[in-house]
């Protein structure tokens, strides 16, 4: 036997284009995935992912979460722009959206990372979050970011929404 039995399929991507083909490929075929590992289109920078995440949620496929700090923007690290500066004719614009988040968490006193990890959590389709981290000291902040993401409210979000940092589409709970 050339496999061993496999209990889930998926993939994972960081191509909004490429998840909707995948999905499109999946709807007409007889293997059908489980899950989808999705990178970079889902954080408070960028929800251009929620199109594929509702198509997943309506064909019971569990979405999983890479990049939900936006591959260190959340950090503000000098050496790393958004996306890496593979979206360099963005940077005024989330330079903008990175400011307006922080002064939100300011106000809810908030770190920016705790409220990215809940933001990741929000869709009930997602079910893993894949968290990146370097060093010890990445591990010891990351784990106080989701302990402190018990206390982030939702009234961020609502508020962010209403700044437009939240795409008007996406539906929040209630507060």
């Amino acid at each position: 036997m050339l496999f061993r039995s496999v209990a889930k399929i998926g993939y994972g991507l960081n191509s909004n284009e490429f998840i909707g083909k995948y999905l499109d490929v999946n709807d007409s075929s007889d293997v059908k995935i489980d899950h989808m590992l999705a990178a970079g289109n889902w954080n408070l920078f960028d929800q251009s992912g929620l199109k594929d995440m509702v198509r997943c949620e309506q064909n019971d496929i569990e979405v999983h979460l890479a990049s939900v700090f936006a591959g260190g923007y959340v950090f503000r690290q000098k050496d790393v722009p958004y996306r890496y500066g593979i979206e360099d004719d963005k940077a005024a614009e989330k330079e903008k959206m990175w400011t307006a988040w922080n002064e939100l968490c300011e106000k809810y006193d908030v770190t920016m990372a705790a409220v990215a990890i809940k933001f990741a959590a929000l869709p009930k389709v997602v079910t893993k979050i894949i968290l990146g981290m370097k060093s010890k000291a990445e591990v010891d902040l990351i784990f106080e970011c989701m302990e402190e993401g018990e206390k982030v409210p939702m009234d961020i979000f609502h508020d962010a929404q209403k700044a437009g940092l939240i795409r008007p589409e996406v539906q929040l709970p209630p507060l």
